[in-house]
């Protein structure tokens, strides 16, 4: 199994402005950096080999923001052969910090929070990253 990630963006470290400067000269569009911004903490690209993760966290953080990259999966090397697409509803988690309803998970799918399964009781605990 490979392991995929996400990058985060969590916070900026500089001017708006400056940010979305530094992502235009290597190339991003400007429509695409002005979403980021309002929508952060943003989930910028899934679905990455740890080296092309660590790679965008690099020019990002270059430009002036601070990125966490978190695991979200493992990929089988063959797909699976389960065709049920119900998920049952003991699975789903609520994220204590912003109240997003999902389908189990390490991280909150909204804010990036973790999501801490060990101290589970009547609800989960969520650590910030």
């Amino acid at each position: 199994m490979e392991k995929k990630y996400r990058l985060v963006l969590k916070q900026l470290m500089t001017d708006d402005q400056i940010f979305a400067r530094r992502l235009a000269e290597v190339g991003v569009q400007k429509d695409i950096v002005v979403k980021m911004i309002e929508r952060i903490p943003v989930i910028v690209k899934t679905g990455l080999s740890l080296g092309e993760a660590r790679m965008y966290a690099e020019t990002l953080q270059r430009a002036g923001g601070r990125v966490i990259i978190q695991e979200t999966e493992r990929i089988q090397a063959s797909p699976k052969t389960n065709n049920s697409s119900i998920i049952p509803l003991k699975a789903f988690v609520l994220c204590p910090r912003c109240g997003m309803k999902q389908p189990g998970g390490i991280h909150c799918v909204r804010c990036g929070s973790r999501i801490d399964r060990s101290r589970e009781g009547n609800g989960n605990s969520v650590t910030s990253n």
